[in-house]
């Protein structure tokens, strides 16, 4: 028994309806739960579940199809293929298989098609070769009738390049057929004049796919086929590693905490109790100077490895340069280049759908480019370093807002403490409510990279950001932003982080609609010890050498 033929575009095409038709299922679910939903919205999610109840409870004889452009053949060649009748044109295919391959008392192979299937086929290869598979496309209805002229006035040249194609050893090991690349095919043939019958078909068929004819031979018509790239991004793997980004997360909070005095402040305080200037009594601020400061200062992350670790990351000066790998020095470019595009795409939601769709796109690939450089950097001992320094944060914060500290320096809260040892005792200028304001919104940009990670580093998921969460926002509280944000969320924390670093509309504009090219490594470099490299030139084999 002959095996089942598979047209394989229109199975891949199958496949990518149904993961578009999942993601805005649950975009829409996502939303539903937060009552933002407008009335077409709310109709388009019933709708849409019911599809996907359906294809839950679809069976091998009786599947389910969701790709706009079968359904669409199906209602407009019925007046054409089933004259007479209220049925679709034909039924739903299978995985790619046509009716009369899958179904009970069918017949499988190329014998088993019949006249109907094969010009549905047709049709549906010349409207992808032709770029009309869009059934909203004003020209639709009209081209599906001249596509199936097209198969009509040359059926049988046609056919016979389909039968070649999906039973040919010579051509094909299995019975497969790309319906777009089959019409191809046969129309270049057909206007070179090659008939049906013609002895030498399979060699012109064989050349067409295999292009290695080439054109004004005596006994081979010449004639192209079709042009089809390699997907440049199919073998490559951007890796952005979510663990990799909540660390770089922790640590630029960290970053900014350093910035704004709270080791620094701590330290002062530490220094001045130790010298008797600062009188605590028992509790918790005392026994953490004396047990946690003083006594364990040999343990705890010192400034130059903090400073080092910063370096390293986000490509800020100190630290030891020894230990920074170089650094991520186009951090601030590249965040600046996200929050800007983020903004922009946010800015101009009420202008045409083509500009909000380039935005998104270069929203995304800022966003990619952030996080891939993070994830890159952040590796090695950055996840470790973060646990440390997050609970050191929380100690010092419990400290500074201890009510005996707050007493000692007439203040209120912790940043009062802080603002009060910088400038009293550090000489120090005060830059609180920037830094927290920074620290907190970098952190939301970041946090949301992981929350993300899988969408950036895939090629072929472009609705990075959910314009409709954007018209209709559900602003989180702050925990909840830090921990797990929206699109609104993010959006917000850009505009935040813009507004404190003085961007101007200008800078914002022109960042956010001419992005920049990023120069990101796929791979950190794998390191050779010093001692390795030695003995590789002990033996002659020169390491890291320019000629």
């Amino acid at each position: 028994m002959a095996e089942p033929i598979v047209f394989i575009d229109i199975k891949e095409n199958e496949e990518r309806a149904r993961l578009s038709l999942q993601q805005r299922l649950e975009g829409l679910e996502k939303r539903a739960k937060d009552s933002v939903l407008s009335l077409s919205e709310r109709h388009e999610l019933d709708e849409l579940k019911k599809t996907a109840d359906a294809l839950k409870k679809a069976r091998r004889q009786t599947p389910v199809v969701v790709d706009p452009l079968y359904k669409a053949l199906q209602e407009d060649l019925r007046p054409y293929l089933n004259t007479g009748g209220q049925d679709p044109a034909i039924g739903p295919h299978l995985e790619g298989m046509l009716p009369s391959q899958y179904k009970d008392g069918g017949n499988p192979g190329y014998a088993g098609l019949t006249f109907r299937e094969r010009a549905f086929a047709a049709v549906y290869g010349v409207l992808q070769r032709d770029g009309l598979s869009n059934p909203e496309h004003s020209r639709f209805k009209s081209e599906v009738s001249v596509a199936l002229a097209e198969y009509n006035n040359d059926a049988e040249l046609y056919d016979a390049v389909l039968k070649t194609l999906v039973e040919d050893p010579d051509v094909t090991s299995r019975p497969e057929a790309l319906t777009k690349r089959w019409v191809i095919i046969a129309q270049n043939l057909s206007k070179s004049g090659v008939q049906a019958d013609d002895d030498k078909l399979p060699i012109y068929i064989r050349s067409g796919i295999e292009d290695v004819v080439s054109p004004g031979t005596d006994d081979t018509p010449g004639f192209a086929t079709e042009i089809m790239l390699p997907d440049l991004e199919a073998g490559t793997v951007v890796e952005i590693k979510a663990n990799n980004l909540r660390a770089a997360q922790a640590i630029f909070f960290a970053s900014m905490m350093e910035e704004a005095g709270l080791w620094a402040v701590r330290d002062k305080i530490a220094e001045l109790f130790q010298y008797g200037y600062l009188p605590f009594t028992r509790g918790f601020a005392g026994d953490y100077l004396y047990n946690v400061v003083l006594r364990k200062v040999a343990v705890r992350i010192s400034e130059e490895e903090r400073r080092t670790l910063y370096a390293r990351l986000f490509g800020v000066p100190g630290g030891n340069p020894m230990m920074n790998g170089g650094g991520y020095r186009e951090f601030y470019d590249h965040l600046d280049l996200a929050a800007s595009s983020v903004v922009t795409l946010l800015r101009d939601l009420n202008k045409s759908e083509n500009l909000i769709f380039i935005n998104q796109e270069r929203a995304r690939k800022s966003l990619r480019d952030l996080a891939a450089g993070l994830s890159l950097h952040a590796y090695g001992v950055a996840y470790f370093a973060a646990v440390e320094l997050q609970k050191e944060i929380n100690d010092i914060s419990r400290f500074l807002g201890d009510p005996e500290v707050q007493r000692m320096y007439g203040a209120n809260d912790m940043w009062q403490v802080i603002d009060q040892v910088k400038i009293a005792e550090l000489n120090m200028r005060s830059n609180t409510t920037r830094a927290k304001t920074v620290a907190n919104a970098v952190a939301v940009i970041i946090r949301w990279c992981a929350k993300n990670a899988g969408a950036l580093a895939s090629s072929s998921v472009i609705r990075i950001i959910d314009i409709e969460e954007l018209r209709n926002p559900r602003m989180s509280r702050p925990v909840e932003a830090l921990s797990d944000p929206t699109d609104y969320d993010l959006a917000v924390a850009c505009e935040q982080y813009l507004a404190m670093t003085s961007q101007g509309e200008q800078t914002i504009q022109r960042l956010g609609t001419n992005p920049v090219e990023a120069n990101i490594p796929s791979s950190q470099p794998v390191r050779i010890p010093q001692v390795a490299r030695d003995a590789l030139e002990s033996v002659g084999i020169p390491f890291g050498r320019r000629s």
